[in-house]
């Protein structure tokens, strides 16, 4: 299965306590392990005419017989067992295949370079200022421990793992965070699999990044259930689940009450600073705090976006495409909508959900019912909230939730329009002149149009 039909995702496990002896075999392997891989390196540059034009078993298989002697063969570079002569095969074999990654990728970008240069040079332009691609004869690559031979997961969540100290390979036993255990499994239990992790030094710490796969969901062609959610700032976001006639099956206003609190309260502390101390005042911990905070409100709506499509069967989630920037108040520069966006989209397509974008304008302006234009807020009475809206019939509504109704409604009418011929959608148009308005469609103007299509011609 090739990379493009997996989900990838990196993860790091923070060890603890790992004792300054345990540290040192650690590093003893780790330089075991670049110094076997410059030597095999050396050894495919030298012989990069015979491997370049054999599979990746053949090249596996030939590089080894350079190198490693058997009864029935003596290797051409005998030096590296008489080096080596404790190297495990599996990692001997794991080094092999890098070197051969390793060199390849600079052959193979060393030529895409000159072809670049000599179509520059053939068409009369100047050569490209890029420079030349350089080789790295000592890459920092980090050693893989192979399950069941380089590591052991215990019982009690540590790790038992193979290291190199000097004399012989011994098992050493490796304590992580529990956090980190219990993610790992969670993972595991949904699905994913667990690469070979590697063992690498990040921030003065060793660490062991395992990398994690799983095959990508398929995306459904049909469109049976939408849901068209409005991101807001009042509420984070409000959801409706709605059937290609039209008919609004299922709502969800969500809305993070303790976030929000606790967000208000640092913003009222940072005003509090900065009235005492001035404008120069150091806000630094406060905007940190801040950032946190509504990062973990993007984070939760995402979620909660998705869990809802799940539970209603949806297809496709319709999204308004809003802008990165916002200026304004505090409130709303800080409002991380793209972030909301980006993560929740990222979910829908683990799940086997699509995603859309529709035009933004008007959405909480037009009423969903064809009544026009809405009032909202202060437009009403002084006392009123700006996220509540008055029609012209007088009925006081939910503007975010009015608000998902048409977005959910201009992503109906796309797929309408793209069932039908010229012809009747000309008729449609003809019958609905706001059908041809993207930023005039609401969930009445569909709705008419739909009749207009199911109607016989006259």
């Amino acid at each position: 299965m090739d990379q493009g039909n997996k989900d990838v995702t990196r993860y790091i496990v923070h060890t603890k306590g790992i004792s300054q002896q345990v540290s040192r075999y650690i590093r003893m392997t780790s330089d075991l392990y670049h110094a076997t891989l410059n030597y095999v390196i050396n050894v495919c540059v030298s012989h990069w005419d015979e491997i370049r034009g054999l599979d990746t078993l053949d090249a596996k298989t030939y590089v080894e017989s350079l190198i490693h002697s058997t009864k029935n063969r003596s290797a051409l570079y005998s030096s590296f067992d008489r080096l080596y002569h404790k190297f495990p095969s599996y990692l001997r074999r794991d080094v092999i295949m890098r070197a051969i990654g390793h060199v390849s990728s600079f052959v193979s970008n060393t030529e895409r370079y000159d072809g670049i240069q000599y179509a520059r040079v053939s068409n009369g332009m100047r050569p490209t200022k890029r420079h030349a691609p350089k080789f790295c004869a000592g890459p920092d690559i980090a050693p893989s421990f192979y399950k069941d031979n380089m590591y052991v997961p215990n019982t009690d969540g540590s790790l038992s793992v193979k290291l190199w100290n000097g004399k012989d390979w011994c098992y050493y036993r490796i304590k992580v965070k529990s956090s980190d255990a219990h993610y790992i499994s969670k993972k595991i239990a949904n699905g994913w699999k667990m690469a070979s992790p590697s063992l690498v030094r990040s921030f003065g710490h060793w660490v062991f990044a395992y990398v994690l796969t799983r095959k990508k969901t398929s995306l459904t062609e049909n469109v049976n259930v939408i849901v068209g959610v409005d991101l807001g700032i009042g509420n984070d976001a409000v959801c409706s689940a709605m059937l290609p006639d039209g008919t609004v099956t299922a709502r969800r206003f969500i809305r993070l009450a303790d976030e929000k609190d606790r967000l208000e309260h640092l913003r009222h502390k940072k005003r509090g600073i900065r009235a005492q101390s001035g404008r120069y005042a150091s806000l630094s911990h406060i905007n940190t705090k801040i950032l946190g905070t509504n990062m973990n409100i993007a984070c939760q709506t995402a979620h909660q976006i998705a869990a809802f499509a799940e539970e209603v069967h949806a297809d496709v989630v319709v999204f308004e495409s809003l802008s990165r920037n916002f200026k304004g108040s505090e409130k709303t520069a800080q409002w991380r909508n793209m972030e909301v966006f980006h993560k929740t989209c990222g979910m829908l397509h683990r799940i086997g959900i699509r995603y859309a974008t529709v035009s933004p304008k008007y959405t909480s302006r037009l009423a969903f019912d064809g009544s026009g234009r809405v009032k909202r807020g202060h437009e009403i009475s002084e006392n009123t909230p700006y996220d509540v809206c008055q029609f012209k019939s007088g009925k006081m509504y939910n503007c975010d939730l009015n608000a998902s109704y048409n977005i959910g409604a201009r992503y109906l009418m796309r797929l309408l329009k793209s069932t039908l011929v010229e012809t009747e959608w000309s008729r449609v148009t003809a019958k609905v002149p706001d059908a041809a308005k993207r930023t005039r469609i609401t969930l009445s103007v569909y709705r008419q149009a739909l009749a207009v299509c199911s109607a016989p011609e006259e």
